[in-house]
Order: structure tokens, then sequence, then C-alpha cells
């Protein structure tokens, strides 16, 4: 707003909804008012009428005593049922739009199916494997037969122009979507047959814009996996992201603002490795998860990972130097595998790579 020189348009915009939101709520307030005194005193006016026009009926002969205490008593006993049916009544209208609301959700259709006789993984090492991929949404084509192998303990950049469905094979890699045809495995298991919480401790992904909670660092790292203060200090230094939290007030304990905005955006991208790593995944996914962070930091994060972790490691990438840290590239464009191989082995036999790399080396100076 301060750079386009906004700032009146829009104080004056919020001023305007702030005083309208003001009104209405003012307004709400006496018809709220109004009702709850009305209901609450229509029953005493009610026994007043029918004391009034008792007392006469009596002194007419027309009916007894007895007979006008009954009336007043059973009247005075739906008093609070009527109470109750207009407290209903005035927060019927809330309760029909928060239902409409959350019946919106409800009603997604899930894509996500349970197994039936989960397969459990392998132990030690594990690959990863797609083939045929294919992937769209709202008659959009994003992924089109893509297979690649990428061997236990490798280290595998994906890379390719903007739009070309880098981060929407991440995800399915990890299962928070199901290709439209093919299929993924991991350990030569298809992730459709493995149970979700076991596909989970096996695979992290890390992605780009980190969600960090305002609690303690330790507890943003830990995040329910149990633990212990030692495992979340040697996440966190092959996170590259001891330094800087021990300069913290309280180290390990500060509490971090919400969305952990108290932090850089390097240093939340940090966190947030560090919490997949604490988990000591076998299969770690990176979404372009150091975007923020320096190149000589990115470098020793990514040396740290292939000397501490024994993880295949599969990264979204976009700058040429994590590009080069990787075993093996694979490109893609326009949705499709094009070419696999090493960085120089690219270089040479893909004009739209180097075009590419070019364009990312420009960039970067």
């Amino acid at each position: 707003m301060k750079t386009l020189g906004r700032e009146r348009v829009e104080v004056s915009r919020f001023r305007e909804k702030a005083e309208q939101l003001r009104t209405e709520r003012v307004a709400a307030g006496y018809i709220r008012a109004w009702f709850e005194e009305a209901l609450e005193a229509l029953p005493n006016l009610a026994v007043i009428l029918m004391l009034a026009i008792g007392a006469w009926r009596v002194s007419t002969g027309d009916i007894t005593l007895g007979t006008l205490v009954q009336v007043v008593t059973l009247f005075g006993l739906l008093a609070w049922p009527m109470r109750f049916v207009g407290w209903i009544l005035s927060e019927l209208p809330r309760a029909v739009v928060g239902h409409g609301r959350i019946l919106e959700v409800l009603e997604q259709p899930d894509t996500i199916t349970r197994p039936a006789d989960p397969i459990s993984l392998p132990p030690g090492r594990l690959d990863v494997r797609a083939e045929s991929l294919t992937y769209g949404f709202d008659g959009t084509s994003v992924l089109d037969e893509v297979s690649f192998h990428v061997e236990p303990n490798e280290s595998v950049a994906i890379v390719g122009p903007t739009g070309v469905g880098k981060s929407t094979l991440a995800q399915l890699l990890v299962r928070l979507d199901d290709p439209s045809g093919g299929r993924i495995l991991i350990g030569g298991v298809d992730i459709r047959q493995i149970d979700s919480g076991e596909l989970r401790r096996a695979t992290s992904l890390v992605f780009q814009e980190s969600f960090l909670f305002a609690t303690t660092v330790a507890e943003n790292i830990a995040l329910d996996s149990g633990a212990s203060l030692d495992e979340i200090e040697r996440a966190a230094a092959i996170a590259q992201a001891d330094r800087f939290i021990l300069a913290l007030p309280h180290a390990y304990d500060t509490v971090l603002g919400e969305r952990g905005h108290t932090l850089s955006g390097g240093e939340r991208q940090r966190v947030a490795l560090a919490r997949a790593l604490v988990r000591r995944p076998r299969v770690l996914f990176l979404d372009d998860a150091t975007s923020a962070v320096d190149p000589t930091i990115e470098a020793e994060i990514l040396a740290g990972l292939r000397r501490e972790l024994e993880t295949t490691l599969i990264i979204v990438a976009y700058r040429l130097s994590t590009i080069r840290l990787a075993d093996r590239v694979l490109f893609l464009e326009e949705g499709r595998l094009r070419a696999t191989g090493s960085h120089e082995q690219l270089m040479a036999s893909q004009p739209g790579y180097a075009a590419m790399i070019l364009a990312y080396e420009r960039g970067e100076r």
C-alpha cells in the first residue's frame, strides 16, 4: 500500500467498513435487547392479565378461586419452555449460516482412500519409482506419462519452468493426492497400499512456505514427534539452524511469534527443515525449501544431509547452486519428463534446459 501511495484510500475504505460493522452490530444489539426483554416480560404480563380477568370471573361466579389458581400455575409452568423456544429462535440464524459453511467442507470429495490390507515398507534404505504418472484437474493436464527411478540414498533435483508440475509431483510422491493415472512405488511398494501413518514416518516433505506455531523453537521442531532435546539439537545442527537459535533470548525455549514472524524467511525455512529431519525420514522431499537461505549455508545443509542421514533426497530446485549439488537432474517440460542425467549432460543435450539454466545464472548475478 505504501509503495503504491494508497494509504489514504485504504484507510478510508477500512474506516467505511468499520463504521458499517459498528452500525450493524449496534442495531443487532438493540434488536436483541428488545427481543430478550420482551420475551421475559410477556409471561409476566400474561399472568397479570389472567389474574385481572380471573378476578372478574370469580366475582361474577363464573369460575372458582381454585380454578383461577390452577390456570395461573399451569401457565407459569409453560413460561420456561417459551423462553427456551425464544432463545432457540434467536440462535437459529447463526446456526444455519455456520452449518452451511461446515457442510461445504464436509461435502468435499475425499480422493485419498485407506488401504484395506496395508503393506509395510521394507527396512533400510528406500528407492522411489514413478511409473507413467498422469495428473490433471478441471480439464487441465499437469503431468503426462512421467516415469523415473531414484536409487536409495541418491540425490535428485527436479528442474523445469514455472508451472510445469514440479510441486504437484512432490505432493503426489508423499500422497497428499493421488495421480489420475500410473503409480508411485517407495521401497517397491505402491504408496496406495501403505498405511498413511507409516508413510508419514518414512517420508517428509518440506515446502517453500513454512508454517511455524506460536510456541517455543523446540516444540516447533519436535511437533509431537516425541524427540528428545539431543535429537532436536542434532536436527537443528544439520539444518544449520543451531547458530541463530542459540543466539535467541532463550535459545530453544524462545517462544516464536504467530507463523514465526519473529524470524527471517531463511530462518523459518531452516526450522521447518529441522522439523522434518528430527523424524529421520528415509525419503526427504524439499520443495524449494531453501530458497530464502544463503547459497553457502544451503551447500552446508545439503552436505550435512548427505553426511549425517541415510535418506533418499529429492529436491525441487530453481537455483543453480542447488542443481549442481544433486547427483542427477530430472528435467520436466510441458508436463513431461524430457531428460534425466547430470547437469553437464543436460546442458550439452537439452537446449530448453540450457536456456533455462542460463536465465537462472543471469538472475543469480
